[in-house]
């Protein structure tokens, strides 16, 4: 997955890398002499229309920094996390999340993003409403490390997905059986899925692999979608450890629908399969 940012949330990119360079020149040594870069300057709107490069979509930077990536110890920023809070909470419909890990709250460690806490949330209203709602979350089979996941020096494989499997399915910390717990069947709303290939080699030998998920998407019916390059996990959604980029994008090219039940419409009316009904 990948973009391209003109305008305005270019320049707040460009500014936030110059935060960057510039403070990590300040607490590392340097052999050679490196020059403090400044802020580029405002971009005026009429540049993009003679360049083509107008659009529908409204993009919104959001970041995870901290003390060692940008300064002080009392800037920590996790906007990336509040906007996949957000996010969750108010679609009308689904959630689509597509990320090469899965670990939030309420597992056995220590974990301080409340992604879970939001999903669960956000199903048991859409359940006390009795209005459809869907999560589907698409992370790889197995992580991608140098080693398989039985190997002495997997160990770091066996955690990442004893971790996922906490915050999941697996104790009555997770998810599934926090909905369950309120009486809510989690079938009924959140679905979690892997891809696999195939092809046949030498013949008729067939053969087998995982798909890699390493894109970090989020979607939200339809109209906006979170791209970046944070994770779903601590290192990525805390602030205070990695330093991630994301962008919030909002598409303002609406196109208008209809929306009606099939169980209102006479048989005759609906598609014919093999002589059934499809609905």
């Amino acid at each position: 997955v990948s973009m391209q940012v003109v305008g305005q949330p270019a320049r707040d990119l460009a500014r936030h890398f110059v935060q960057r360079w510039n403070y990590m020149l300040r607490i590392k040594n340097r052999t050679r002499t490196m020059p403090f870069l400044l802020p580029p300057p405002e971009f005026k709107p009429n540049e993009l229309a003679d360049m083509g490069l107008t659009g529908t979509c409204e993009p919104q930077i959001c970041r995870s920094t901290g003390p060692w990536s940008m300064g002080p110890p009392e800037r920590i920023e996790y906007s990336i996390q509040n906007a996949h809070l957000k996010a969750i909470q108010m679609p009308e419909h689904f959630v689509y999340i597509e990320n090469q890990f899965f670990i939030t709250s309420r597992v056995v460690i220590k974990v301080e993003n409340r992604i879970g806490d939001a999903i669960v949330h956000r199903i048991i209203r859409a359940h006390h409403e009795h209005t459809p709602w869907k999560c589907c979350i698409v992370i790889p089979l197995l992580p991608g490390f140098s080693f398989p996941a039985d190997h002495s020096n997997a160990s770091a494989i066996r955690i990442i997905m004893e971790y996922q499997a906490r915050t999941l399915f697996r104790g009555p910390n997770s998810i599934f059986a926090r909905l369950r717990k309120e009486g809510i069947d989690p079938d009924d709303y959140i679905a979690v899925f892997s891809l696999r290939n195939w092809a046949k080699l030498r013949g008729d030998v067939l053969t087998t692999e995982q798909v890699y998920i390493h894109g970090k998407v989020c979607i939200v019916d339809g109209r906006l979608a979170i791209i970046g390059s944070a994770n779903i996990n601590e290192r990525s959604q805390r602030g205070d450890r990695d330093s991630e980029i994301a962008a919030i994008v909002r598409d303002t090219d609406m196109i208008d629908r209809y929306v009606f039940s099939c169980s209102s419409l006479p048989p005759a009316y609906l598609p014919q399969h093999n002589g059934r009904t499809a609905i």
